[in-house]
């Protein structure tokens, strides 16, 4: 497990209060702490939301649970000791040459826009609210370190809602529309969509729960919380196949 070691800076605009710590692997991490603001709920929808888009192939940053300890979190400002708590933290490395997405021109020009037939199965599956917001604060990224700059999904906190923010679920309100921007669907490529739903009919039930099970327990607020998650994410691929299937 990666460790913490010192408070670099926070993230402007994050509702979890995300901070970058240098961690004891010589790299640096964003770290989401025990104690955010939004709750534990948050790290489990970004752990699991982060390894089923690895799964899909959707591009995102390395993720691992890193451990914060109470050292560590006395490098960071008073403010953030206040609420932070040691123990594990989400952890997705720090993208340093990536740039927040500022129009919808950059995401015309990425050289990988075809993927996002992938986040579109993905953000189905496990109902991503971020892409319902209004146009460009959709938690990507633009990644700089290649010539015409790739882009990169971030932040799944706001996921899983049936299980984790049943208040913010929309799928029993609607019986689920698709919502994914209409921008982001005239770019992607469908054989990207095709192959990332292949992708998930291969992950099993046993795999889901594999998955599920790599949760730390300090995460989850309830014994019940991970049957559920599992048991939601089955239900929910016959959803992305009612929405989203193409022959």
């Amino acid at each position: 497990m990666v460790s913490a070691r010192n408070h670099l800076h926070e993230l402007s605009g994050g509702q979890s209060a995300p901070q970058v710590f240098q961690c004891d692997d010589d790299d640096y991490w964003v770290l989401k702490l025990l104690g955010n603001p939004l709750g534990r709920s948050v790290l489990v929808a970004d752990w699991v939301g982060a390894l089923l888009a690895h799964n899909l192939k959707v591009p995102t940053p390395r993720v691992e649970v890193v451990n914060v300890s109470d050292a560590a979190l006395a490098t960071a400002p008073s403010h953030i000791q206040r609420w932070a708590r040691p123990g594990p933290a989400f952890g997705s490395k720090w993208l340093q040459q990536a740039k927040t997405v500022s129009g919808i021109v950059e995401l015309e020009g990425v050289e990988n826009a075809p993927v996002f037939g992938r986040l579109h199965v993905l953000d189905v599956w496990i109902e991503v609210l971020d892409r319902r917001k209004p146009d460009l604060t959709w938690n990507m990224l633009i990644d700089t370190s290649t010539s015409r700059g790739a882009f990169v999904a971030v932040d799944f906190g706001m996921s899983l809602n049936e299980v984790l923010h049943r208040e913010l679920s929309l799928s029993s309100a609607d019986e689920e529309l698709d919502r994914f921007p209409e921008v982001l669907v005239q770019l992607e490529d469908l054989s990207e969509r095709r192959d990332a739903i292949g992708l998930m009919d291969d992950i099993t039930e046993g795999d889901l729960r594999q998955i599920v099970s790599s949760v730390p327990p300090e995460w989850l607020e309830s014994q019940g919380l991970a049957e559920g998650l599992v048991q939601t994410l089955v239900r929910r691929k016959n959803i992305v196949h009612r929405l989203l299937d193409v022959r």
